[in-house]
């Protein structure tokens, strides 16, 4: 039988991180790595059919990734990590937000941005760069910041309930936040720790802004449904349908609230 099909080979700067795809949101095991797409015959590389990509952050469950050209890719890294200096320099001064490159945008907030940095930095293969910034946040007021950035690293590393511990921890630091109390949820949601899971969102509702609120309802629904808790699910549909009324002529969304309304009894 004649075995033929396409694959990248030759891999180059290989990173194996856990945490969740940004395509599918499952939490999973991803790999990066830079490599060539070749024509292969018995898996062995024939034709090169491509040239070199960055696989960033290629999923284990959905198997689909973000690929880049590898000098835009290092170029993407060197301004993350030079915009890291920035929002360091920012935090050890006392400030929350730095100002963006472009001047036509709004300053930007430090521990968010960092705390996504730390990922993309991680993916390609800089954890040593990540462990630097953290070293270097170790004013009182920087801790906050350290320590998400600690949880994020335990993430990736494959170590959630360490990192559910230290986002407890960011959240007794800096209790108005929502993002603490959200990434451990995830968190939870993926270890099947239910109430704990469903505890931790409400504690982000209950920090967040209107519009951060109705995205923290929208994951909460899919959990309260797939653990069965419907009337409680009910009550979160009520909240974004009152919340977004254009939400009564899709049809989809009208369907799930149906359904969930008709288990938990309500007519």
């Amino acid at each position: 039988m004649l075995i033929y099909g396409t694959n990248t080979y030759f891999r180059s700067n290989k990173v194996t991180q856990h945490g969740f795809c940004s395509l599918c949101n499952s939490y999973a095991k991803m790999r990066s790595f830079t490599a060539m797409p070749f024509l292969h015959l018995y898996f062995i590389p024939v034709i090169p059919i491509g040239s070199r990509k960055r696989s960033h952050k290629l999923c284990g469950k959905c198997n689909q990734c973000q690929a880049f050209e590898p000098a835009v890719f290092d170029s993407i890294i060197t301004r993350l990590k030079d915009q890291s200096a920035d929002a360091i320099v920012a935090l050890k001064s006392g400030d929350t937000t730095f100002d963006s490159d472009d001047p036509n945008e709004a300053p930007i907030e430090c521990v968010p941005f960092l705390h996504s940095v730390v990922d993309w930095l991680y993916a390609s293969n800089n954890v040593a760069f990540c462990e630097s910034m953290l070293s270097q946040l170790t004013e009182p007021e920087c801790r906050y910041a350290q320590t998400m950035l600690r949880a994020a690293l335990e993430t990736y590393r494959g170590k959630p309930d360490d990192a559910i511990n230290t986002y407890r921890e960011a959240s007794q630091i800096q209790q108005q936040s929502f993002q603490p109390h959200h990434a451990r949820g995830l968190l939870l949601a993926a270890r099947k720790k239910t109430i704990e899971c469903i505890e931790a969102y409400r504690s982000a509702i209950a920090c967040s802004t209107p519009d951060i609120e109705y995205q923290l309802r929208l994951e909460l629904v899919d959990i309260q449904t797939a653990a069965k808790q419907y009337t409680d699910a009910a009550a979160t549909f009520d909240w974004l349908l009152a919340a977004k009324p254009d939400l009564l002529s899709n049809k989809d969304f009208m369907k799930l609230v149906n359904k969930n309304k008709r288990k938990a009894g309500i007519a």
